[in-house]
C-alpha cells in the first residue's frame, strides 16, 4: 500500500509500473531488471520505489548494476529516481 502511494505522488501511468519480482534479494532485483527487462524493452528512465530504511543499499546496488557496461545501445545512459517510502511494518 506504501509503494501504490508513492508511485500516486510520482504519477506514473498504470501500464508503466512493473514490478520485478522473480529475485530473491536487492542485488537480483537489479540485474533481472535489467537484463531481462530495461535491456530488451530499451527503457532508460527507471523510477526505483523502496521503504526509507533499505533505500541507501538499494541506491547503491541500483546505481552499480546500472552503470555498468555495456551501456545502452540506444536512447542514452540510465536515468535513476529513487522514491522512498515510510517504514511502516519495517523493524531495523
Amino acid at each position: 500500500a506504501a509503494r501504490r502511494g508513492a508511485l500516486a505522488v510520482a504519477s506514473p501511468a498504470p501500464e508503466d509500473v512493473f514490478e520485478e519480482s522473480w529475485s530473491l534479494d536487492t542485488i537480483g532485483n537489479a540485474y533481472m531488471l535489467r537484463v531481462m527487462h530495461t535491456d530488451v524493452a530499451g527503457w532508460r528512465r527507471l523510477i526505483v520505489v523502496n521503504n526509507e530504511f533499505h533505500m541507501p543499499r538499494t541506491r547503491i546496488i541500483f546505481e552499480k548494476v546500472f552503470g555498468l557496461p555495456p551501456a545502452p545501445a540506444r536512447g542514452g545512459p540510465y536515468v535513476l529516481e529513487f522514491v522512498e517510502v515510510p517504514d511502516m511494518g519495517v523493524e531495523p
